[in-house]
């Protein structure tokens, strides 16, 4: 839009009598005139593309989001006979729900909330989707490479899957929240480079995260409350980073890192009260892990980092995990009163300024 108010502002101060005139005095002036040119050329195309750009579509039910702009969810949808509800089929598409709920009543039938295939630049938010998918990779959204997407504000609630991300990359996700999937909030195979923030799993019956050969994913400000199964779940992924995290209550591991994922950074976090070991790495395949002041208690297995060779517990410090499982443990705490912890937390982010 700033294009258009540029053009608006240069055709108020000269009338086609000046351009022309403009243009006769700079005869003599060849190249500086066909530059002159040119700059109008490019303004007259970028108010065009703009136009388009912000073109406007909405939805009242099911539908397709066919062409760039922003398309608005003008009502709640409650529907039971759609196999896929809405499909985003154009590059450069924001979809803001405004609020509203993208629901099948028909479980058995839908599939997948949103769809969204081979797309680029595209935004979804301000939902609440719910009910979707029956069958494995089904559920809220499921996205098949695509790059640079947008979540926001989105409430996931009783899918089968929260998001299934394949193969998508070099997007944000920001203030989400997974609550009673029938099995994983996120799924991802290869999924890279995306930035997650403000994100809340809540009773999920699966995993809370399950990546896949997914590397370089940022978490800020996760909480992983009482899964089914493993809090984080990595498998074949590396470089994964998770800073002020919070994993409690879940069924099996608080993180279980598997099948040669390496170099992972946990940094600043809290697990605790997880049904078997806070921490479990596959040591046999897996190298070179970060847990950088994370906080450990009340594991019904053990409160400490479990490897699996013979499953040894090193729950203190820097301990023989650095010799024996490859990885580095940096102030590991172990059984700390809440309030030392968070004192020490305080600090350790003032060393880091």
């Amino acid at each position: 839009m700033n294009v258009i108010k540029i053009i608006l502002i240069i055709l108020s101060d000269f009338s086609l009598l000046k351009i022309n005139n403009y243009f006769y005095k700079l005869k003599k002036y060849s190249f500086l005139m066909n530059a002159v040119k040119l700059v109008f050329l490019f303004l007259i195309l970028s108010l065009f593309f703009s136009l388009n750009t912000f073109a406007t579509g909405s939805l009242s039910g099911c539908g397709t989001a066919n062409s760039a702009g922003l398309w608005t969810l003008t009502e709640d949808i409650n529907d039971g006979s759609t196999t896929t509800c809405v499909v985003i089929s154009s590059d450069d598409v924001i979809l803001d729900c405004q609020g509203h709920l993208i629901n099948t009543t028909n479980d058995g039938v839908g599939s997948i909330g949103i769809s969204i295939n081979l797309r680029d630049n595209i935004t979804i938010q301000n939902c609440e989707i719910s009910n979707w998918g029956n069958a494995i990779f089904e559920g809220g959204i499921r996205v098949d490479t695509s790059t640079n997407l947008v979540f926001k504000n989105i409430l996931f609630e009783k899918n089968r899957d929260g998001i299934y991300l394949n193969t998508a990359s070099d997007s944000i996700f920001t203030n989400i929240t997974f609550s009673s999937s029938d099995s994983t909030g996120i799924l991802g195979f290869g999924a890279s480079n995306n930035n997650f923030s403000n994100v809340k799993f809540l009773s999920n019956l699966g995993n809370g995260i399950s990546f896949i050969s997914s590397n370089s994913n940022k978490f800020t400000d996760l909480e992983m409350i009482s899964s089914g199964a493993h809090g984080i779940s990595l498998s074949g992924s590396d470089s994964n980073s998770f800073d002020f995290f919070n994993l409690s209550g879940n069924s099996n591991f608080g993180a279980n890192i598997v099948s040669d994922s390496d170099f992972n950074i946990f940094t600043n976090g809290h697990i605790s009260s997880n049904t078997n070991e806070n921490v479990f790495i596959d040591d046999l395949a897996s190298t070179g892990n970060i847990f950088n002041y994370v906080y450990l208690e009340n594991a019904s297995g053990n409160d400490g980092i479990c490897d699996s060779a013979t499953c040894r517990h090193f729950p203190y410090g820097v301990s023989p995990l650095q010799r024996q499982l490859h990885h580095r443990v940096i102030g590991i705490i172990h059984q700390m009163p809440e309030s030392l912890f968070a004192q020490t937390l305080r600090q350790h982010r003032q060393n880091q300024r």
